[in-house]
């Protein structure tokens, strides 16, 4: 019963990865710039991002169910700081387009996992139980 939360989590994290990748990927366009080049929109550099906190979200909750509960508090807590890094990196740090597109999907799927991921873990940590995750 104590692997049931960190698996959930990583197939959640096995599910961020794939919107970003496979079912709610971002657009491909790109914008020209006035000295003639041409970069990508804001979202593709969001999508990028969300990929590297992806790989963490797998990697830390791959270790949580390697490592057991030793450590389960600290690494509840670093997975919640990287799902907030997420919903983040699409809203406030880099965001997408303004205009309505594919990346609006994306990060509706973002905030949904990444928001699941962040009550599991604060659920995790409060119903420490046996483990006793939280101090006396």
């Amino acid at each position: 019963m104590k692997k049931i939360i960190p698996v959930i989590q990583l197939v959640l994290s096995l599910a961020v990865l794939g919107a970003l990748k496979v079912w709610a990927p971002v657009c491909d366009g790109v914008i020209d710039l006035a000295n003639g080049n041409q970069t990508h929109m804001k979202c593709w550099f969001a999508s990028q991002a969300g990929i590297g906190l992806a790989i963490v979200l797998i990697a830390v909750y791959g270790v949580a169910l390697i490592a057991g509960s030793d450590k389960r508090k600290l690494i509840q807590i670093v997975g919640a700081v990287a799902a907030i890094a997420l919903i983040l990196e699409f809203s406030s740090f880099i965001g997408v387009c303004m205009m309505p597109m594919a990346c609006h999907l994306t990060r509706k799927w973002m905030f949904g996992l990444a928001g699941a991921i962040i009550v599991l873990a604060v659920a995790d940590v409060v119903t420490g139980g046996k483990d006793k995750q939280l101090p006396e």
